[in-house]
C-alpha cells in the first residue's frame, strides 16, 4: 500500500495533472481528480476485501492460521489509498515534494514507534507473539491515518482554494479513458516498484512450508524463517537511496522522450544507471564487510550471517533492476518491464523448490540473489537492444570497483582495530553498534570521496542530485565550475 501510494498512483496522477495545465486532450484538473477518486476507491475496496475476507486462505497457504488476525488488521490501510494518492499527486504536479516527504517520514516513524512500543509492552505482559504482531500492525494503519492528516494540513496551509465543479457531460466523456490511464499506468508503475515486496511475499508463502516439509520441526522452522526475514529491511534500505535518486532523473527522461531528444534521453538514462551501480556497489560491498556486527547490533546474535551476506549481494542487482524498471516505464516499454519481473519471480520460485529443502535459508537467499541477477541481465540485454550499444561504460564499472577497494581497505583496518579494542570490553551490543556506525560513516566518506575525485560525475550531473553542489567541491579543480 505504501509503494502504491508513493511511487504508483501519485506519479501517474501528478503527470496527468501537470499535462492538464496545457489542456492535455481536453481533460481538466477536476476531471482527473474526480476520476482518480472513483477509480482508486474501487481498487482500494477490492484490495481491502481480498485481504480481509481472504485472510484465512492466505494464512493457511503460509501454514500458519494464527496469522489471520494480523492480515485482517493490515487490510484496513488500503482504505486510505485513494485519499493519500490523490493528495500526493496534487502536490507533486506542482513540483511540491515537501508534503509527500514529511508525510512519508512521519508515517514510517509512527509505524516503527508503534511496533517497538507494543512489542515491549505486550512482551512483558506475557501475551503471544501473534497478539504482539496484531497490535504492532495497528501502528501501520495509524501511520497511514496520520499521513493523511499531515497532507490535509499542508493543503490548508498552502491556501489552496481550487473548487471542484463537476460537469456531468464532460465527466461521462472522460471517465473511461482517464480511468484506463490511471489504473493501467498506475498499476504497471506500482508493479515495477513492488519487486522487493513480491519477493518478500513469495518467501512468506513458500519458505516456512518448505522448511517443515523437509523435516524441520515447526518451532525451529519459524525461528529460521525469522532469521531469514532479518535480511528484508537490509535489502530495502540498501535500495532506498537508488530508488529516490532514480526518481529525480526519470522525469527528465520522460520530458526529453516527448521532445524526441534521443541524445539527451540516452545521456540521462546512462546517468541513472551510473547512479544505481555506484550506490548499489557501495551498499553491497559495505554490508558484506559488516554483516555480522550489523546482525548482532540489530538482532542480538550472529545467526544466519552467511545467508544474510549472500542476500546482500542482491542489493547491487536489485538497484540496477529497479532503475531500469523506471527507465523502461519512461521510454514506454511497460509490458517489457512486467515480463522481466514475471520471469524473475518464476526463477525465484523454481530455485526455492530446489534449494530450500537442501540448504534451508541459504537456499532462499541464493534463490533471491540469482533471481535478481537474471532479471538484471535480461534488462541489460534489452536496454542494449534499444540503444544499440551498452548503456553502461566500462569506466563506470572500473571506478566503482576501485572505490569499493578503497572502502574495503578502510573497513578491514577498522575491523582489526575494533578486534583489538574488543579485548577490553565485554561482548555488548553497544560496542558492536559503535563499530557498525563508525564503519558505515567512514566507508561512505571514503567511497564517495574516491568516486567524485576520480570524476565519475561531472559538475552538471552532480547539480541534479540532492546536496550535489556541496559534493561538487571534491571534484578535481579542472572540472569544478568557476
Amino acid at each position: 500500500m505504501l509503494v502504491l501510494s508513493t511511487y504508483g498512483f501519485p506519479v501517474i496522477i501528478s503527470k496527468l495533472l501537470a499535462e492538464a495545465k496545457d489542456d492535455y486532450r481536453g481533460y481538466t484538473r477536476t476531471d482527473i481528480i474526480v476520476t482518480s477518486w472513483f477509480s482508486l476507491v474501487i481498487i482500494s475496496i477490492v484490495m481491502f476485501c481480498s485481504l480481509f475476507f481472504g485472510a484465512s486462505f492466505l494464512a493457511n497457504i503460509m501454514n500458519d492460521p494464527m496469522l489471520t488476525k494480523s492480515i485482517k488488521m493490515i487490510s484496513f490501510s488500503f482504505l486510505l489509498l485513494p485519499f493519500i494518492s490523490i493528495m500526493k499527486g496534487i502536490f507533486q504536479s506542482d513540483g511540491e515534494m515537501m508534503p509527500t516527504a514529511v508525510a512519508q517520514v512521519v508515517e514510517q516513524s509512527v509505524r516503527v514507534g508503534f511496533i517497538l512500543v507494543f512489542s515491549i509492552i505486550f512482551y512483558y505482559y506475557g501475551l503471544s507473539l501473534y497478539e504482539v504482531a496484531e497490535w504492532a500492525f495497528l501502528g501501520s494503519v495509524l501511520g497511514s491515518v496520520i499521513s493523511g492528516v499531515i497532507l490535509i494540513f499542508f493543503y490548508r496551509r498552502m491556501n489552496r482554494k481550487n473548487s471542484i465543479s463537476i460537469d456531468s457531460l464532460n465527466m461521462r466523456r472522460s471517465l473511461i479513458p482517464l480511468s484506463r490511464q490511471i489504473l493501467g499506468q498506475g498499476i504497471i508503475f506500482g508493479i515495477s516498484s513492488l519487486i522487493l515486496v513480491f519477493i518478500q511475499f513469495m518467501d512468506a508463502l513458500v519458505l516456512y512450508p518448505l522448511l517443515t516439509d523437509s523435516g524441520m520441526e515447526m518451532t525451529e522452522a519459524k525461528q529460521w524463517k525469522g532469521v531469514y526475514d532479518r535480511g528484508q529491511p537490509l535489502l530495502q534500505l540498501g535500495t532506498a537511496a537508488t530508488i529516490a535518486l532514480s526518481l529525480t532523473i526519470v522525469p527528465l527522461i520522460s520530458k526529453f522522450m516527448q521532445q524526441q531528444e534521443q541524445q539527451l534521453v540516452r545521456k540521462y538514462t546512462e546517468l541513472s544507471y551510473r547512479l544505481s551501480i555506484m550506490l548499489g556497489m557501495a551498499a553491497t560491498v559495505g554490508l558484506l564487510w559488516i554483516i555480522e556486527p550489523v546482525n548482532i547490533m540489530l538482532f542480538t546474535d550472529a545467526k544466519g550471517s552467511d545467508a544474510l551476506g549472500v542476500l546482500s549481494l542482491s542489493i547491487l542487482f536489485c538497484s540496477f533492476l529497479m532503475t531500469g524498471m523506471f527507465v523502461l516505464q519512461s521510454l514506454g516499454y511497460s509490458i517489457v518491464a512486467i515480463g522481466i519481473i514475471v520471469l524473475g519471480l518464476l526463477v525465484k520460485f523454481a530455485l526455492m523448490l530446489i534449494w530450500i529443502p537442501k540448504a534451508s535459508i541459504m537456499g532462499a537467499a541464493l534463490s533471491t540473489t540469482v533471481a535478481f541477477f537474471v532479471m538484471a541481465c535480461m534488462l541489460f540485454v534489452y536496454m542494449r537492444r534499444i540503444f544499440k550499444k551498452p548503456i553502461v561504460e566500462r569506466r563506470t564499472f572500473l571506478l566503482t570497483l576501485l572505490a569499493s577497494l578503497g572502502m574495503s581497505i578502510t573497513l578491514l583496518i577498522e575491523r582489526e582495530l575494533f578486534d583489538m579494542l574488543s579485548r577490553y570490553f565485554a561482548d555488548s551490543r553497544l560496542f558492536t553498534a559503535c563499530e557498525v556506525l563508525v564503519a558505515v560513516f567512514s566507508g561512505a566518506v571514503v567511497y564517495m570521496f574516491m568516486i567524485i575525485r576520480m570524476g565519475l560525475f561531472t559538475f552538471e550531473e552532480l547539480s541534479l542530485l540532492p546536496f550535489g553542489s556541496k559534493l561538487a567541491k571534491f571534484l578535481p579543480k579542472n572540472k569544478q565550475k568557476h
